[in-house]
């Protein structure tokens, strides 16, 4: 969601419990982060609100997040 533009995502699954997309706030460098988190039965990995925190955090996976389902 970014200027009243709203995204709609597997629509689907929204009948199933399994938590694929969540918010969590982390800490990087010192400072609290809102990092949307992304889960599956295979893998999972991390979106973050700029390009630079990114690309600075490429493939880095949280010690306390479960990626899989």
């Amino acid at each position: 969601m970014k200027n009243n533009l709203f995204y709609e995502i597997n629509p689907w699954i929204s009948f199933e419990n399994w938590s694929l997309y969540r918010v969590m706030p982390q800490k990087i460098n010192g400072k609290k982060h809102n990092v949307l988190l992304y889960s599956s039965r295979y893998d999972g990995g991390n979106y973050y609100r700029s390009k630079k925190l990114a690309k600075q955090m490429k493939n880095y996976k949280f010690k306390k997040v479960d990626y899989h389902l």
